[in-house]
């Protein structure tokens, strides 16, 4: 992955170690982010995670109106699969996305 970026994980609230461990990782991604080639990054975690044997699915946004949204999105898929939400990208991604997790309870 390029330097600069930040990758952070954020558990749902009550979804325990087993979701850490194993539950599906939803993953927000803004393809415009920086000036690195996000596709690259994208195809970066998709390689560990399959790698890893994990479940996931990629959230991407490229109008940061758009971001509080597909955060939301990734929380609600969280909690209804027993998953993880994960942040990539740049720290405003990060922001919005944890933000996210906080207001979900």
């Amino acid at each position: 992955m390029a330097s600069g970026h930040l990758l952070a994980m954020f558990t749902v609230p009550d979804t325990g170690q087993q979701a850490a461990r194993n539950g599906p990782l939803n993953v927000v991604l803004n393809k415009a982010s920086g000036h690195n080639d996000t596709d690259e990054e994208r195809q970066v975690l998709a390689d560990v995670f399959d790698s890893a044997g994990r479940v996931f699915e990629f959230l991407h946004f490229d109008n940061p109106a758009s971001i509080a949204r597909l955060s939301a999105k990734a929380v609600s898929l969280a909690r209804e699969k027993s998953g993880v939400v994960v942040a990539a990208c740049g720290d405003g991604t990060i922001n919005a996305v944890a933000a996210a997790v906080v207001r979900s309870g």
